[in-house]
């Protein structure tokens, strides 16, 4: 999976391992991008502005 998609094997199993999903028979493991999506939105503990947004500056210099 890792060489198909042109990443490190490690990249890969640092995403899966804290997105996938157990299925009920908790032998078999899936993975869903909305899912991963979704939990890995839930982990970030605020919201943080670019620095675009933090300066006007350099937000004002842009058209």
């Amino acid at each position: 999976m890792a060489a198909e998609l042109r990443h490190s094997p490690s990249t890969i199993s640092r995403e899966i391992r804290p997105n996938h999903t157990v299925l009920h028979d908790y032998n078999r493991w899936h993975y869903r991008p909305r899912a991963a999506l979704s939990r890995a939105d839930a982990r970030v503990p605020r919201p943080q502005l670019g620095k675009i947004e933090q300066n006007p500056e350099l937000r004002d210099c842009g058209a």
